[in-house]
């Protein structure tokens, strides 16, 4: 249940870390407009919630564990990369930043079946162990915006977003 609450901690910690620091990059470097950026904003949490029930479905036809694994871990480390990369490379071209934010929110919700792995893996425990994966997203509230504030002076946003690609995997 502790590795558990860990996974749910780092899959998510870009998530609130990404709150606080993309909104300045991607305005003031990428070049979007307040409105712009809020746009997409409410995109890619519109979308998370949408593929949060199709990740679900996709849990219980693949395997929980596989779908955590490719299409939250993978998916998730592909997509926080190309979400500062794209728009690194295209500058404020809306349609693409709103294409990887969208792929972002979706890869997030790859990590929905955790929830029923975690569940299954101490059946007799089912709630210590969403206890445990409940305080591992609370963590993730932290944990985020931590690591934005420790190592965005060194190492940019492209640092921080590399550290939270790592982390998602």
């Amino acid at each position: 249940m502790g590795a558990g609450a860990v996974v749910r901690m780092l899959n998510t910690a870009s998530q609130f870390g990404f709150l606080v620091m993309l909104p300045a990059w991607f305005m003031h470097e990428v070049g979007l407009s307040n409105a712009q950026w809020l746009r997409l904003l409410a995109i890619m949490f519109a979308t998370n919630i949408v593929t949060n029930l199709l990740f679900g479905v996709v849990g219980d036809k693949v395997g929980w564990r596989a779908t955590v694994a490719w299409c939250g871990g993978v998916g998730c480390t592909v997509s926080t990369l190309l979400l500062y990369y794209v728009p690194a490379a295209a500058g404020a071209q809306y349609a693409l930043c709103v294409l990887v934010a969208v792929l972002y929110g979706a890869t997030l919700s790859g990590y929905v079946p955790l929830s029923a792995l975690m569940t299954a893996i101490a059946p007799a425990h089912k709630g210590q162990a969403m206890a445990a994966l409940n305080l591992g997203a609370g963590a993730s509230t932290f944990v985020g915006p931590l690591v934005v504030s420790i190592f965005r002076g060194p190492l940019g946003v492209g640092g921080v977003v590399w550290i939270f690609a790592g982390s998602t995997r």
